[in-house]
């Protein structure tokens, strides 16, 4: 019987972050480069789920823009920023995570530093939900979302590769219904925003309103394939 984990991303799926993040980015790059700061903020949120490096390449090469050393220097004030935003929960958030962690590992897959995402999932009271919070370490950018952070949740909890693919990945960005497709898991799309034909375009499964949806839905899923 495989063992059924949850992944989620955490900005935008569990919090209310993305609208703040699109600012500090194209404040960032209108300060920097003086592009226009709401075009940038939605270039970022198009591109949710990638690495922060390759979405600030991507901007500044949609402005034309190709020498682009002082990348690095945003990027830093990009987290400095983050670090303290206050994290604000989705409403529902606080007690679908307690249901689920019931029946199904739960982890936190996210291209946040790891440090600042353990640190907000504390100051929320949910890290205790989570078998593991997966981030990203500067140290080690290539350990970030997709098939680095399944390798590492498959082999912390499910022991095979049956497991992996009877998961289920939740988030709010394309880039994380492309990973959870590839990884063959189950793409549940959060809807925010104007996300939802993004959502469809990158292959979601499912496209719910927000996370009191999933529950039945990762029931329905147990009851379809027999495996509860």
């Amino acid at each position: 019987m495989p063992r059924r984990v949850l992944f989620f991303d955490f900005d935008g799926t569990l919090i209310d972050s993305m609208p703040q993040h699109a600012l500090i980015f194209g404040g960032l790059l209108n300060d920097a480069y003086n592009l226009d700061a709401d075009l940038a903020g939605k270039s970022y949120l198009s591109l949710a789920g990638q690495p922060l490096e390759a979405q600030f390449q991507r901007a500044l090469a949609q402005a034309g823009i190709s020498h682009s050393d002082g990348v690095t220097g945003l990027i830093d004030e990009f987290w400095r920023r983050y670090e303290a935003l206050e994290p604000v929960l989705f409403p529902e958030v606080g007690h679908v995570l307690p249901s689920l962690a019931i029946r199904h590992p739960l982890v936190v897959t996210t291209q946040g530093r790891q440090t600042m995402v353990e640190a907000k999932l504390a100051h929320l009271g949910l890290a205790r939900h989570f078998d593991l919070i997966l981030g990203v370490d500067p140290a080690r950018p290539e350990i970030g979302k997709g098939e680095p952070h399944f390798r590492i949740a498959a082999e912390a909890l499910a022991p095979s590769p049956r497991d992996l693919r009877a998961s289920v990945m939740t988030g709010d960005g394309a880039f994380d219904m492309q990973v959870a497709r590839q990884a063959g898991m189950t793409a549940v799309g959060r809807l925010t925003g104007d996300n939802h034909e993004a959502l469809h375009t990158a292959g979601a499964n499912f496209v719910i309103g927000d996370l009191s949806e999933l529950p039945p839905l990762v029931e329905s899923l147990v009851s379809e394939r027999g495996d509860s």
